[in-house]
């Protein structure tokens, strides 16, 4: 086991044998300043670093020393983006670039080739583990994974060579789709899973879905994550899912405008599957249609341009809306129809009448009454004539659901 710290730790990754990452190590160990270390192979990613590998590319393509030394207050910083590349190179002081130099700074401070960095490193030539400490991060351009952590360790699984990677404390996580942050990530390169622990935050981009839980399992390949929360009432310890809307995402119009909101214990979004599964003590909150709803389990489906189609919910499921409230043992919206169809021990309460049947069909906008009822479920209703509107409804037959 040897440690190095004092300097930037610098390891980018091609493709090649356990033999030749040792030679490496080895002659690393020896003091003799290493240029690339091959690891793993990769594709392309927008991510941006200038190191010192970086510089001497500038030097071979005959860059005056005054702008390199023009870069030096962003030498060893890390960008998740293009923009925010060039954003940082216009602040620099005191040097204008010319446009095929600007070119030239962006063709070399592109990450081609995964790579890890961090202040220093602990190496285990035995068992092929490398502990990372102080300002890790990396790419994984074939992954579409760009990150930064506390603490990082690249170990060995299984027969797979430096296949398992554990980022801790204070990880953030770029991808193309989403952000990613957790204080804890365990990567997998060979299942492509993501375990997410603690504190997890997961926004999709794309989406507009913003999601809030203690545990998560990010499978790449299937394009699918489960969110795991705790298993009681607290807000704060269960899964947090937010669906913004997509044609106010990012505008002034979006201001003030509350997104829909979903409370559970357990959350599964697929997006290949085109559906979002939830499950216990689970609660829908719809501000712009008003309309909050409890169930054990709901489930979500989406068109092939992730637009609501429907919502099945199941188990106890409540229905609030302005004006009325309804029980069943399930329901099913139709967001093309605009109605809520619940079945199954039917029980509404509305504006001091009370009614009952065994299925019933409700329009989603409450201004547009009741749907017309099926014909072979009986409904009854009972209205209190004799008494004053503010006690039409018994307590016994009053229906909340928060």
């Amino acid at each position: 086991m040897t440690n190095i710290n004092g300097s930037l730790v610098q390891i980018i990754c091609r493709k090649s044998s356990f033999r030749q990452i040792s030679l490496f190590l080895l002659i690393f160990l020896l003091g003799i300043r290493a240029q690339q270390m091959p690891l793993f192979a990769a594709d392309s990613v927008e991510s941006f670093i200038i190191i010192d590998e970086t510089l001497k590319k500038y030097k071979k393509e005959k860059f005056p020393q005054s702008l390199l030394t023009a870069l030096n207050p962003i030498l060893n910083r890390f960008y998740t983006s293009k923009e925010e590349f060039l954003k940082a190179l216009k602040q620099l002081k005191n040097f204008s670039f010319k446009p095929n130099q600007l070119e030239v700074i962006l063709k070399h401070a592109i990450r081609k080739d995964s790579w890890l960095l961090s202040n220093g490193v602990t190496l285990d030539l035995k068992t092929g583990e490398s502990v990372l400490t102080g300002n890790v991060r990396g790419g994984f351009p074939k992954e579409d994974i760009t990150f930064t952590a506390d603490k990082g360790r690249v170990v060995t699984e299984g027969s797979q060579r430096f296949n398992k990677f554990v980022l801790e404390n204070n990880v953030h996580i770029w991808q193309s789709k989403r952000d990613i942050t957790a204080d804890r990530v365990i990567y997998n390169r060979t299942s492509q899973l993501l375990d997410l622990v603690g504190n997890i935050v997961v926004v999709d981009k794309q989406q507009g879905v913003t999601l809030n839980g203690e545990t998560a399992t990010l499978n790449q390949q299937q394009e699918k994550i489960e969110v795991r929360g705790q298993n009681n009432s607290n807000t704060k310890q269960r899964v947090r899912v937010e669906y913004h809307p997509k044609q106010l995402a990012g505008s002034e119009k979006s201001a003030g405008i509350q997104p829909d909101v979903i409370l559970a214990e357990q959350a599964v979004l697929d997006n290949k599957q085109r559906k979002s599964t939830f499950e216990g003590n689970v609660e829908l909150d719809y501000p712009q249609r008003n309309l909050y709803m409890t169930a054990g389990s709901i489930l979500l489906i989406f068109d092939e341009k992730q637009e609501l189609l429907s919502s099945h919910a199941e188990q106890n499921v409540c229905i609030e809306q302005p004006g009325r409230a309804a029980r069943a043992d399930t329901a099913d919206i139709d967001e093309p129809k605009q109605t809520i169809h619940l079945e199954g021990n039917f029980k509404m309460s509305r504006g001091g009448i009370y009614m009952d049947a065994p299925r019933f069909t409700l329009f989603l906008d409450v201004e547009k009454g009741e749907a017309v009822g099926d014909s072979e479920s009986p409904i009854r209703m009972i209205l209190p004539l004799d008494e004053p509107s503010s006690k039409q409804v018994p307590n016994s037959q009053l229906i909340t659901c928060r």
